[in-house]
C-alpha cells in the first residue's frame, strides 16, 4: 500500500517536470543563427550604402596628369621579340621589335642597346636620354629622377635635343632638366597603361 502511494508520487512528479524549452532544440538554434546573419548582412549592406552615397559617388582614383604640351604620339603595333638589331622609326625608338632582355631601371652613363631600352620601355618605363655633351649640373638632376619608380637614365649620341624623354609609343624633346614639362611626363607615363606590359616591374 505505501509503496503504490510512493509510485504515484514519483510519477506525479515526472509528469510535472517541466519540459526543455522548445528554443533549445538544435533546429530552432540554426533558426537563430540564420536571423542573425541576415541581420548582419542588412547592416553591412546598409553601411556600405550610407558611404558610397555620401557626396551622391563613392570615391574615386586620382586621375593621372595628362601628357605635357610638346608630347608627340606614335603608334606602335609590333611588340615582338627578336634576335637582330632593329631600324627603329624614331630615334630614340619608342617601341617596336625589341630584344628578349631587359635594361634593370636607373642611371646610366654610357649608352645603351636600344633593343634591350625598348623591351625596358613595353613595361611602362620612361627613358630619358641626354646628349653626352649636356652640363655635368645637367645630368646630375637627371640621374635624380631615377629615385622615381620605372625610371631609365642614359647618354645618347646623335641627339637632336639635349633632352629626349621617351614611353612607350610617346615621346618628349627638352632643352633643359629644369623644365617642368619633364617631371609632368614621368608622372603621366610611369606605368603608363598605353605600355604593353606595364604591371611588369623594372
Amino acid at each position: 500500500m505505501g509503496n503504490s502511494r510512493s509510485a504515484r508520487r514519483n510519477q506525479s512528479r515526472n509528469q510535472q517536470r517541466p519540459l526543455p524549452p522548445a528554443s533549445d532544440t538544435p533546429s530552432s538554434r540554426w533558426g537563430r543563427y540564420a536571423l542573425w546573419g541576415g541581420g548582419a548582412a542588412v547592416l553591412l549592406t546598409l553601411v556600405v550604402y550610407i558611404v558610397v552615397d555620401a557626396g551622391g559617388k563613392a570615391p574615386e582614383t586620382p586621375e593621372r596628369p595628362g601628357a605635357p604640351a610638346g608630347t608627340e604620339v606614335f603608334e606602335v603595333a609590333d611588340a615582338s621579340h627578336v634576335l637582330e638589331q632593329v631600324d627603329y622609326p624614331q630615334d630614340p625608338p619608342v617601341g617596336g621589335p625589341h630584344s628578349a632582355t631587359d635594361v634593370p631601371c636607373g642611371y646610366y652613363d654610357t649608352p645603351l642597346t636600344n633593343e634591350m631600352a625598348v623591351h625596358t620601355l613595353e613595361h611602362g618605363v620612361v627613358w630619358i636620354t641626354y646628349s653626352p655633351d649636356l652640363a655635368a649640373s645637367e645630368v646630375s638632376v637627371l640621374a635624380d629622377k631615377t629615385r622615381e619608380p620605372k625610371v631609365l637614365v642614359s647618354p645618347y649620341p646623335g641627339l637632336d635635343a639635349p633632352i629626349v624623354a621617351s614611353a612607350w609609343g610617346r615621346q618628349l624633346r627638352l632643352d633643359s632638366a629644369a623644365d617642368q614639362r619633364l617631371d609632368q611626363f614621368i608622372a603621366a607615363f610611369q606605368g603608363g597603361a598605353q605600355s604593353p606590359e606595364p604591371s611588369v616591374g623594372c
